[in-house]
């Protein structure tokens, strides 16, 4: 009996010793939370996700400008915090989300600079963005003016596509950028349309015909064969997802209800190009997608080309 006392007293003594270890080994290597670096991304996102909202147009250099001040308002901010009293995990959070900020302006600059070598191309460019700026402030214009407008920058792009052919200088990776210019400049267009007309009386009256001349899809409708070969190359060679949505757009003849119309052939070949920009990643396509039939469920893009091939 003696003995088992005394086997059960150290027991508990070894019991309790364990736990008394356990605990300050807990409290000595007890994680600490970090709060402070989650709060600033988590507003810095809040910032950019709202700011996408307002600035819509890909390469505008608006857009390009308020995003890369935003990546240097956090960037100062991420300054004035010591980042040596930080806790382990907010050291690692401060130097990713550093990096993250850093690559954001290596991204501008580097839109900037392509931009800047594309601009004798896109001279009417501006006056395109500054009547999106009146759209997205719910400015009213004068409708007689933008058809004006319209129709000088149609002859601009005339002119312009007349030097296209014998243009030697132009690199892959302007042709990508030109690409993204005017897939901006076309949504910027298509907003300023969407938002005046039958609203407007005079913007009604006065713009629809211009504007047609201007949108895209028109033009790729009357220069089909110019564009086709581009968007293909384009596509096949650097898998450039809004390469794809242009071999799309050319083979649906530019509008959305075509696709319809299409023999099951040309059919499969369209979709082909149309998923597999989605597939890349270009929100055009999938909105596209949806605006065919919002409740498909599509099959992959090698399922069209594979159904074109039969």
């Amino acid at each position: 009996m003696k003995h088992t006392a005394l086997l059960r007293t150290v027991f508990c003594m070894l019991l309790l010793t364990s736990v008394a270890n356990y605990t300050m080994a807990q409290q000595k290597y007890e994680y600490i939370a970090c709060s402070q670096m989650p709060e600033i991304i988590q507003l810095f996102y809040a910032d950019y996700t709202e700011l996408g909202r307002v600035y819509t147009v890909n390469n505008a250099p608006e857009k390009r400008e308020r995003f890369r001040r935003l990546a240097a308002d956090y960037l100062a901010r991420l300054e004035k915090i010591d980042f040596n009293n930080l806790p382990q995990g907010c050291k690692a959070d401060y130097i990713l989300f550093s990096r993250d900020l850093k690559e954001l302006e290596h991204e501008a600059d580097t839109e900037a600079k392509e931009y800047n070598q594309l601009q004798p191309w896109f001279p009417f460019a501006d006056s395109i963005y500054a009547l999106e700026k009146l759209r997205r402030r719910g400015a009213s214009v004068d409708g007689k003016q933008v058809a004006g407008s319209f129709h000088t920058i149609s002859k601009q792009v005339n002119l312009l596509r007349a030097k296209l052919p014998s243009e030697k200088t132009l690199t892959v990776i302007q042709e990508r950028r030109a690409l993204e210019i005017i897939d901006g400049l076309q949504s910027a267009l298509k907003s300023i349309y969407t938002y005046y007309n039958l609203y407007d009386p005079l913007f009604t009256w006065w713009v629809p015909d211009t504007y047609k001349k201007l949108d895209s899809y028109y033009e790729w409708i009357n220069n089909a064969n110019e564009f086709l070969a581009c968007s293909i190359y384009m596509a096949n060679k650097t898998k450039f997802p809004p390469a794809f949505f242009r071999v799309y757009a050319i083979l649906s003849k530019g509008d959305y209800p075509a696709i319809y119309y299409l023999d099951a052939k040309s059919k499969n070949l369209a979709m082909y190009y149309l998923v597999k920009s989605y597939e890349l990643g270009y929100e055009r396509a999938r909105l596209e997608l949806l605006s065919i039939n919002p409740h498909k469920k599509y099959k992959s893009a090698r399922s069209y080309l594979m159904a074109y091939d039969d």
